[in-house]
């Protein structure tokens, strides 16, 4: 184990190789080695303390170790006089990052909100994600720029207001609709320059409200920043001097070169200043923690920000490790995996230092109590947005991501450093929920993938798993904001929903031992499917509709222009759509009283191009027709999940 050191040293030999003496004890409990040419290696000199940067190869390291290197990177103050000698040896003092809790900041105020979709021209490196095939260039079509008034920056309305509405709600939806994702794009540096944030998962998080009542037939708008941190950070910073762990942004990047490599490497992550804390920018999903929270932002991190579920307001945050301390390590899944019937959530745990290839696999009981089900010993580089879930297991499964870890930790940014090894297997891990263990480990092709529509088990014990996967792994390249806001439907990789078969894993967690095979593969439709729900009874259980955010070809050429219904056993589909409108993703709610899976109503955010503003629309989940609309006076942008929660009186 590292201890505590009140220095740090840089050390220069005449080759450019470099040696650092860093104090990671808050960070690390194990060594690495950094190069400054094309190559990563893993060896390190014996002092306990040495991290060495020489050539040449550079594929070792496991993601979760390089963000603590350049997080632990804000120890060190890069205003340092250089003598020239032949060997150099500059001191550093030592500080740590401020691990206070986090506490609620007031809100910021964004400014050129509403304004029409920026044409700032991006530039960003090319991002080699399994050598894509380059799609046909299909720009500046009106399909495009309507889907582009969706990615704009929103104001803050911190008090509820009522919206315009049409039709008639039915008489069981009575709660709050929230929805959350990247809402802030538009903000200037201290020093006037545009803050980079190109990539669409780059945008600062912002959670909005629908308070829905049916008695008055009326709804209510609010909608709340999740970061204002980040938000000062940026304006208060200088951009030659601004860095942040992004997802895209590539301002980070600095010219080649040893020096250059280390100035930048040692820049400090921008801090707060009213905080002086690193801002975490949360902007993917909403969730329920039993026994904890309520209403909880998320991102594909262990961190948890608390929010009020009537204001809005963050009111505190917390890590997995908090609810067991063996849940150490930085990364976990954006979704967790939850059985409504039992009340249970599940995820994962990794990035422990010791062991980052270790993933500990927990479940959060009603009452709050947490227990580690399993660990899983695989590659420590590994992306994991969600999880699956069946009535007897959990399904874990991975793909093969690899991370060129000197783009990462020159850029700071994760999708400029992705690459997806086609050549390599995913991997779908069984864990029974009653024995606590993996039962089966099942390899497939290698494929790309954010989201389970379901998962489930039949009774000749084989396991289903429809996935909403795409055809090639080149869409988070595809998701810069130049490209999201200029290209049309055609232009992106098709995703479809495809299931996974497998057998045995029952028989297995029945005799104690453990099955290994090959799931087999079959393509359930070819409509588009992405961001998927079902109805809240169905999951982990034999089910029949899915409903999800489409493409209608013949409609227009914007990206998700339809909201579409399968019917897995007869194989049609249904859809909705209306002119000029961009759909979100669905929310199913079921009718209390209904006595078939698709009774009941989805809701869904529409950008209506045609009004400039945007619309909670409700549809009948049968049917797919439109029963009730409600109206923002401006354009709500493009989210990622929502969350419907009933008031008490609809339980």
């Amino acid at each position: 184990m590292i201890s505590v050191m009140q220095w740090c040293d840089v050390r220069f030999s005449p080759r450019h190789a470099i040696s650092i003496f860093v104090p990671l004890s808050p960070f690390a409990s194990r060594l690495f080695a950094l190069h400054t040419t094309p190559g990563f290696a893993s060896n390190c000199d014996s002092s306990p303390y040495l991290i060495s940067f020489s050539p040449p190869n550079l594929s070792t390291l496991p993601l979760p170790a390089i963000l603590t290197f350049a997080m632990a990177s804000t120890a060190f103050s890069t205003s340092f006089p250089v003598t020239r000698r032949r060997a150099r040896s500059i001191a550093f003092p030592s500080t740590s990052i401020n691990s206070r809790p986090f506490r609620a900041a007031p809100p910021s105020t964004v400014h050129a909100v509403m304004a029409p979709p920026s044409r700032t021209k991006f530039s960003r490196p090319t991002c080699p994600i399994l050598n894509p095939a380059s799609p046909k260039n299909n720009t500046n079509d009106s399909s495009a720029s309507d889907y582009a008034q969706g990615f704009v920056s929103v104001d803050q309305v911190d008090t509820e207001i009522p919206l315009q509405v049409s039709g008639k709600l039915p008489s069981y939806l009575t709660g709050n609709m929230y929805r959350v994702g990247p809402g802030i794009f538009d903000i200037t540096h201290a020093d006037g320059q545009q803050a980079d944030k190109s990539h669409w998962f780059d945008g600062i998080g912002v959670v909005f409200k629908f308070g829905i009542d049916a008695d008055s037939n009326q709804v209510n708008f609010m909608c709340r920043t999740i970061c204002p941190e980040a938000v000062r950070a940026i304006e208060a910073t200088p951009k030659d001097k601004y860095k942040e762990l992004s997802f895209g942004a590539t301002s980070n990047s600095t010219p080649p070169g040893p020096l250059n490599f280390l100035k930048r490497l040692l820049l400090p992550l921008s801090k707060d200043p009213e905080t002086g804390r690193i801002p975490m920018n949360i902007n993917v999903s909403l969730e329920k923690i039993p026994g904890h929270a309520d209403l909880v932002a998320r991102s594909d991190f262990a961190h948890n920000v608390v929010l009020d579920p009537e204001t809005l307001a963050t009111t505190h945050s917390f890590d997995f490790s908090q609810l067991n301390p063996r849940l150490k390590g930085m990364a976990a899944a954006a979704h967790s995996a939850v059985d409504e019937e039992t009340g249970e959530i599940f995820n994962f745990a990794a990035g422990d230092w010791r062991n980052p290839g270790r993933y500990r696999v927990f479940r959060v009981k009603p009452d709050g109590a947490t227990d580690i089900l399993a660990e899983i010993n695989a590659n420590p580089n590994c992306h994991i947005h969600s999880l699956a879930l069946t009535e007897r297991f959990v399904i874990f499964a991975m793909s093969p991501w690899d991370v060129d870890l000197k783009s990462l930790v020159v850029d700071c940014a994760l999708a400029p450093a992705l690459r997806f090894d086609e050549s390599k297997k995913s991997m779908f891990y069984i864990i029974s929920r009653a024995h606590g263990r993996v039962v089966a480990e099942y390899e497939t092709e290698a494929f790309a993938a954010f989201h389970f529509v379901n998962a489930f088990e039949d009774i000749d014990d084989n396991i289903h798993i429809d996935v909403c996967r795409y055809d090639r792994a080149d869409i988070l390249e595809q998701f810069y904001l130049k490209n999201l806001r200029e290209q049309n439907a055609d232009w992106f990789t098709p995703v479809r929903p495809v299931r996974y078969s497998m057998n045995g894993a029952r028989a297995a967690e029945s005799s104690q031992s453990k099955q290994e095979g090959t799931a087999t593969s079959a393509v359930i439709s070819e409509r588009r499917l992405e961001l998927p729900t079902i109805a809240e009874r169905s999951i982990g259980r034999p089910y029949r509709y899915a409903y999800g955010v489409s493409h209608d070809p013949e409609h227009d050429g914007i990206l998700a222009n339809a909201l579409v219904k399968l019917d897995l056993a007869t194989g049609r589909s249904k859809s909705w759509s209306a002119p000029r409108s961009c759909v979100g993703e669905p929310t199913f709610v079921a009718d209390p009283e209904g006595r078939h899976e698709d009774d009941g109503v989805i809701l869904t955010v529409v950008v209506d191009a045609a009004r400039q503003a945007s619309a909670l629309v409700v549809l009948d989940a049968k049917t797919m027709t439109e029963i009730f609309r409600a109206v923002t006076p401006h354009v709500v942008p493009h989210a990622f999940h929502g969350l419907y929660v009933a008031h008490e009186s609809q339980m």
